[in-house]
C-alpha cells in the first residue's frame, strides 16, 4: 500500500527521476579512511 501511494504521489512531481538523469552514490567514513568507491547508475523509462 505504501508503494502504491508513493508512486501516485511521485507521478504528478515533475522534478522527479527522469529518463537521461544519473544517479550517483559514494560510500566513504567520515574520516576518509575508508573509501567503497562509487556507483553510477542511469535512469531509463521502463518498457
Amino acid at each position: 500500500m505504501k508503494w502504491k501511494a508513493f508512486f501516485k504521489s511521485q507521478a504528478r512531481n515533475p522534478r522527479y527521476l527522469r529518463d537521461g538523469d544519473l544517479i550517483t552514490a559514494t560510500i566513504t567514513t567520515p574520516d576518509g579512511r575508508i573509501d567503497l568507491g562509487e556507483q553510477r547508475t542511469p535512469v531509463t523509462d521502463a518498457q
